[in-house]
């Protein structure tokens, strides 16, 4: 959680300075770094329930994923291009108003562009994760050693995508930087005060989930 506030500094620091694609891709290491730190914190209690769920248990929980993929692939591959699109920029617009408040036609005339240059990641996410599906199943049989090689494909899974995916993946990386960087750049005064606000508020939130975590709350007595 610290990371987090010292990430949160790092942003409102910057905004003095004109942004740029490289800039926020750095920052988003950053975030990516400290995502993953929580996550292997959280990875090793599943791994610790796991061990502690019965047969049909682990079967309940296959079986929730296999529907939820199916509701994914329902969802996300029955969608013409022009309604990808349209929820992309949708979707854009939302994050954007999260950040900035009210947009201008230029801000939204740049989301619209951004959206029409995103690459369709769906089918290949959704086969990467019916691959997924597929591996953690046989990891799941909990034969010995098991735990650690979920760590391992884990691991691999998140550092070695196919290429078809971490091209889509980079490909709109590289335009969401852009485009916010070209948000930030054009941001009124107003927007700027929502946007600093807004950090304020995650700032907040972060210093009390850390405080609540060295001062855990007592027990109530039985």
């Amino acid at each position: 959680m610290p990371a987090y506030v010292e990430i949160v500094d790092a942003i409102e620091n910057g905004l003095q300075q004109p942004q740029t694609p490289a800039g926020l891709a750095d920052i988003f290491a950053h975030l990516e770094a400290a995502w993953l730190r929580l996550e292997a914190e959280a990875l090793d209690w599943l791994l610790e329930l796991g061990a502690r769920l019965s047969d049909q248990q682990i079967a309940g929980f296959l079986q929730q994923m296999r529907e939820q993929q199916q509701e994914f692939e329902d969802k996300y591959l029955q969608r013409s291009d022009d309604e990808f699109y349209e929820e992309s920029y949708e979707n854009l617009v939302d994050n954007a108003k999260e950040y900035l408040g009210a947009l201008n036609d230029e801000q939204r005339k740049l989301l619209r562009e951004a959206s029409r240059r995103l690459l369709r990641s769906d089918q290949a996410w959704l086969q990467e994760r019916a691959l997924w599906l597929d591996q953690l199943a046989e990891l799941l049989r909990r034969e010995p050693e098991w735990q650690q090689r979920v760590r391992d494909a884990v691991a691999a899974r998140r550092e070695s995508p196919s290429p078809r995916y971490r091209h889509i993946y980079e490909h709109n990386m590289g335009v969401i930087y852009e485009l916010i960087a070209q948000l930030l750049n054009s941001r009124s005064s107003q927007q700027d005060k929502f946007l600093r606000d807004k950090l304020e508020g995650l700032r907040k939130d972060l210093n009390t989930l850390i405080a609540q975590g060295k001062n855990p709350p007592a027990t109530a007595a039985r």
